[in-house]
């Protein structure tokens, strides 16, 4: 028998849920001088650019589809030299104005000297 789950769970709408794509911690200081700290939620482009500390939201289904798409592309592309695959990476693609992005699942071909345990961006 297929567990249910009556009620219990439903799908929200950005309006009807601020707080749907998570939360940041943010500082302020108060007209006093005193600093303390704010929960905010997370706006749709913070997902890209997340910070330090960020609580992003994920759904089963969006994992789901990240996994697979890693283990694919792993499978496919990761065993080719020179080729790396990355997953919730925070990565630098130089270019200037844009700040590191989060890809849910990047592929780079052409990659030297990659430094996992650094955390380091890609070289070419």
């Amino acid at each position: 028998m297929k567990p249910t789950m009556k009620g219990t769970a439903r799908a929200t709408t950005a309006e009807a849920d601020r707080w749907r794509y998570g939360e940041r911690h943010r500082r302020v200081v108060g007209p006093d001088g005193q600093e303390h700290f704010e929960t905010v939620p997370l706006r749709p482009e913070d997902l890209l650019f997340p910070e330090e500390g960020d609580r992003l939201v994920s759904t089963k289904g969006h994992t789901r589809d990240c996994t697979y798409l890693e283990e694919v592309l792993e499978q496919k592309a990761g065993s080719k030299p020179g080729t790396l695959v990355l997953r919730d990476h925070h990565v630098d693609f130089g270019v200037k104005g844009i700040k590191p992005l989060l890809p849910d699942v990047a592929v780079f071909d052409g990659v030297q000297d990659w430094t996992s345990v650094a955390g380091s961006s890609p070289s070419r």
